[in-house]
């Protein structure tokens, strides 16, 4: 249960802002959709490239937590679409 983050790192991204979308997760299965569309990048100083995926690298779910909590997040069958 909680907010977690999908983090895609892709070559054009020269500075430390991925495209990044937020999710929430519930305690049961849920399928969770995420559209390219909604992938943004934090504000910076330069403008950054438009989503295309052709340089993608990594692949990433990303979650925070207060210090020494116990979290987890359980993934089956992801798909990019």
């Amino acid at each position: 249960e909680g907010t977690y983050r999908l983090v895609l790192t892709t070559a054009s991204v020269r500075e430390n802002r991925p495209f990044a979308a937020s999710f929430t997760a519930t305690a049961g299965w849920k399928t969770q959709r995420i559209p390219f569309a909604t992938l943004q990048r934090s504000p910076g100083k330069l403008p950054g490239p438009d989503w295309t995926a052709k340089d993608l690298l990594l692949t990433s779910f990303e979650m925070a937590g207060p210090p020494l909590a116990m979290r987890w997040i359980e993934l089956d069958n992801i798909r990019l679409y």
